[in-house]
């Protein structure tokens, strides 16, 4: 583990013992044992953390999968839902930090974080660059609140439910022009 999961795995650790404005920069040092200097190489704040870690649980592994799948138009619902199933087994750190900051905070730096990611699974298609921001920032928003409705509802739908219903979602435009092509 290097010293940015570290410090992310001890704050996560303090957020669910502790209400979060109570935390400091040096009890999160303290608890994974590295120095205040390490913490400030790495973050410049608990906020700059905790988007540490939501990159680290939700858009690094997704963007994996993406890559893997990149020829694949509807391999994304297994992403969806493996995005889900950690915020769900996660779930007291994740209320707790939109306790914190809110749904929209999170949501935000979610679809952020996501479109600092230096991947495009839109290369294959011949889109000019206006277009290609307007696709890259409409999927990763329209994801990102999915996932906050998700977070919001109490997380009630189950996983592999949600992900189907944001899958359908996010791609209902390619459904219908894929039907109109194929009719």
């Amino acid at each position: 583990m290097d010293s940015k999961e570290a410090i992310c795995a001890a704050l996560r650790q303090l957020v669910l013992a502790q209400p979060f404005e109570s935390i400091s920069i040096q009890g999160v040092c303290d608890k994974a044992g590295l120095s205040r200097k390490t913490f400030s190489r790495n973050f410049v704040d608990l906020q700059d953390v905790v988007r540490c870690q939501i990159y680290l649980d939700l858009v690094k592994p997704m963007h994996g999968l993406f890559e893997i799948m990149c020829n694949v138009a509807y391999g994304v619902p297994l992403s969806y839902e493996r995005n889900l199933a950690l915020i769900k087994q996660n779930a007291g750190y994740y209320t707790r930090i939109c306790a914190q900051f809110g749904s929209a905070w999170l949501s935000e730096q979610i679809a952020q974080l996501t479109l600092a990611e230096d991947f495009n699974p839109y290369e294959q298609h011949e889109l000019s660059n206006l277009e290609l921001s307007f696709v890259e920032n409409y999927f990763a928003h329209a994801a990102a609140e999915a996932f906050r409705w998700w977070i919001d509802g109490g997380m009630v739908v189950p996983e592999k439910e949600a992900a189907r219903l944001i899958e359908k979602w996010l791609y209902a435009r390619l459904d219908i022009e894929g039907a109109q092509r194929r009719g």
